[in-house]
């Protein structure tokens, strides 16, 4: 069996992948063939000239894949109209492109385009993938309209997909859900963009060991929302970014922990690029190498970072935050790490000022090695309120408007050294 792909790969290691699992036409009992079948989607009676249902036809040749035990459902260029969803259940298919101008248009405002799913079982829905194919609802979506979702399945493959005017573009898990009901689902070159969006792009609502990498995001409402009991998250390389209004860029809710955004570009969301909160909150959060700027979006009370009262272990390094309304990091968190970043040029929301980096509360923080300046910040950095066991040191402060370093926290055992003003 072909290991997976690391998500990040090149798109050379990515195409050897993949051509090496269609090749081992790997099957769930442990077979392999030496080609896998292909079921050509138009050989069941699919039209694909966007008038006629093709729901019957498209799932009469998922259902031959799955009952030969795994198996390529071929879509030719075409737009295929559905008005159900079309469910894969099994192991080991492949549902297969041609490029963007193979679409699939649900005429429903509500339910998935597609669910890979078994009823109650993962490890009986494993190694599908979906691949180059466009997503496009040809009527208004609800909120609970579904590109793609994936619930109860292991090992799933999303690359190269297009999916436009969505409730969810992709959602990962089932909702409300503890434990793993989903595991392994890998997310590259994955576009999300054009129409109604009112949920968020791609929404991961609980499981395991997820990965999104070289995506577009172009969220009408949130970007990238990690809720409920979602672990193991990784969003790498990856732009949440539209020119029209839009709320949050990236959202981390729920109990879930150990999600990491690394080399992201967010900018232009109204309320926050960055949002980690939930009650009770999440836990261990990296954000790394990531750039959060903004355009030219008048009005928006928009900042870089926020983070919640309550939220724990939360690390943001190396990463640039700019062109913020208000803050570029407003954090109530404990057991944060911030450091060696550059934040510059924020609160730009008019007459009132604030600052670079605002302290609001929580314990155990540390503010080391930061380059912040912008003429129209309060202050560089600014602490408040009921704020403990904290250490602020060796950043550079200045150019900001009132000055370098204000610490107004009435908590106890602190340690500020020296910082450059």
């Amino acid at each position: 069996m072909p290991r997976l792909p690391i998500p990040g790969s090149d798109e050379e290691q990515w195409g050897a992948l993949l051509n090496d699992f269609l090749r081992a036409g790997h099957r769930a009992d442990g077979a392999t063939s030496q080609v896998a079948e292909v079921y050509n989607v138009r050989d069941f009676g699919a039209r694909g000239d966007d008038a006629t249902d093709d729901t019957r036809a498209i799932q009469a040749a998922i259902d031959a894949a799955q009952a030969a035990c795994g198996g390529v459902v071929s879509f030719p260029v075409g737009v295929f109209r559905t008005t159900a969803t079309l469910l894969l259940k099994s192991n080991a298919v492949v549902l297969q492109g041609a490029g963007n101008a193979s679409i699939i248009k649900p005429a429903m405002p509500t339910g998935a385009a597609i669910r890979i799913s078994h009823a109650n079982d993962l490890f009986q829905c494993i190694n599908n993938q979906v691949a180059d194919l466009t997503l496009d609802r040809g009527v208004r979506p609800e909120p609970t309209a579904i590109g793609l979702t994936i619930e109860h399945a292991r090992y799933t493959r999303v690359a190269r997909l297009n999916v436009h005017n969505q409730g969810i573009g992709i959602a990962v898990g089932v909702p409300e859900m503890g434990g793993i009901p989903t595991q392994f689902v890998y997310i590259d070159q994955v576009f999300v963009s054009g129409g109604n969006f009112p949920d968020a792009g791609i929404r991961f609502f609980s499981g395991a060991d997820y990965a999104v990498s070289r995506s577009f995001i172009e969220p009408s409402n949130r970007g990238i929302v990690m809720s409920g009991d979602a672990n193991g998250i990784f969003i790498m390389q990856t732009s949440v970014i539209n020119g029209n209004a839009y709320e949050f860029g990236i959202v981390s809710e729920g109990t879930g922990f150990a999600r990491y955004l690394i080399g992201v570009n967010v900018e232009n969301a109204l309320q926050a690029q960055i949002h980690i909160g939930g009650n009770p909150g999440t836990k261990r959060i990296v954000i790394s190498s990531c750039w959060l700027g903004a355009g030219d979006l008048k009005g928006a009370t928009r900042t870089g970072i926020r983070i919640e009262p309550g939220i724990e272990n939360v690390v943001i390094s190396e990463c640039r935050i700019g062109d913020q309304r208000m803050y570029g990091i407003h954090s109530q968190g404990s057991r944060v790490r911030i450091a060696g970043n550059i934040i510059e040029a924020n609160s730009t929301l008019g007459a009132r000022r604030f600052d670079g980096i605002y302290l609001a509360g929580g314990s155990d923080v540390i503010v080391q090695s930061n380059l912040v300046h912008g003429p129209n910040h309060r202050y560089g950095i600014y602490t408040a309120g009921n704020l403990d066991n904290y250490i602020i040191s060796e950043n550079i402060l200045r150019g900001n408007g009132s000055g370098g370093l204000l610490d107004t926290a009435t908590g106890t055992h602190k340690l500020v050294g020296t910082n450059l003003q």
